[in-house]
């Protein structure tokens, strides 16, 4: 079901990375610019004084020199951290809903977060989801609650390990399991 909301949240992928160099990803986003601006400080504000980390040097290098969007952003050193947000997207195949986005720590664990996307009940954004649900399920998946590794972050703002999480279609909801940093695994 994650991967029906964005191809952005397929095993193996990293979200930040299609937000700033993907023409798909970007289009799901109306408010792309604001978006972004979450992004940036949060991922400021998650690496804290980490900076050193090989992954994050990457990432941050690779955005740095592909995306003048990134630069600017990069420059301002603002740091943010996570909120509950709704987000506006725009999808190819049943239009603009607004999801509303929690992003909860997992207590006992280091760095295991739970991303929730819901619609709210009875919204035309409910029953968009759920046709992605059935049509996801239609195609091949189990309706009920798909298992796939990703490495996920979506609207706003995600530890040490950057591990791969998990990912499950709940009822009229998305939820995303991942470790630490989700916007750079």
């Amino acid at each position: 079901m994650a991967t029906a909301l964005s191809p952005g949240l397929a095993a193996g992928g990293n979200q930040l990375r299609d937000l700033f160099l993907e023409p798909a990803e970007q289009a799901l986003h109306p408010e792309w610019e604001n978006v972004t601006e979450c992004f940036v400080a949060n991922l400021r504000q998650a690496v804290g004084t980490d900076i050193d980390d090989p992954r994050f040097i990457e990432l941050t290098g690779e955005l740095s020199l592909a995306s003048p969007r990134f630069r600017q952003l990069w420059a301002r050193h603002d740091v943010r951290g996570q909120r509950g947000t709704p987000l506006r997207i725009n999808h190819p195949q049943v239009g603009e809903m607004t999801l509303n986005r929690e992003r909860l720590a997992i207590s006992g664990t280091e760095g295991l977060m739970l991303v929730v996307y819901h619609p709210d009940e009875g919204s035309s954004a409910a029953d968009k989801l759920a046709l992605l649900a059935s049509a996801e399920g239609r195609a091949g998946g189990e309706g009920g609650g798909e298992q796939a590794a990703v490495r996920s972050g979506a609207d706003a703002c995600g530890g040490r390990d950057w591990d791969r999480g998990s990912s499950a279609q709940g009822r009229g909801e998305v939820w995303i399991v991942a470790r630490g940093q989700e916007l750079l695994a």
